[in-house]
């Protein structure tokens, strides 16, 4: 079985604020294993960067976690990278 080689919850990133607000990702959550093919498709505007901006820490989202798990048999074993939002900030 394979391991879980990231792991996205609850992400959520605005532009904006009251009505203003306008959502680029709405609470999205998935997991994504080692070995596996991963495809984010969609129609021009539909968030698909600003998701892989957030997972790759380009851009910090408004609300969720991205968590990326230490294996000992992965290739970068020596990073954990995992960020989680503080909503006071």
């Amino acid at each position: 079985m394979n391991k879980v080689a990231l792991r996205a919850n609850n992400l959520s990133k605005w532009f904006g604020e009251g009505e203003s607000r306008t959502y680029a990702v709405r609470d999205v959550s998935f997991e994504a294993f080692a070995g596996e093919i991963l495809f984010i498709v969609g129609p021009s505007g539909s968030g698909k960067t600003t998701l892989l901006s957030m997972i790759s820490g380009i851009l910090k989202p408004n609300t969720g976690e991205v968590r990326i798990p230490r294996h000992r048999d992965h290739l970068f074993h020596q990073y954990d990278r995992s960020f989680q939002i503080d909503r006071d900030r």
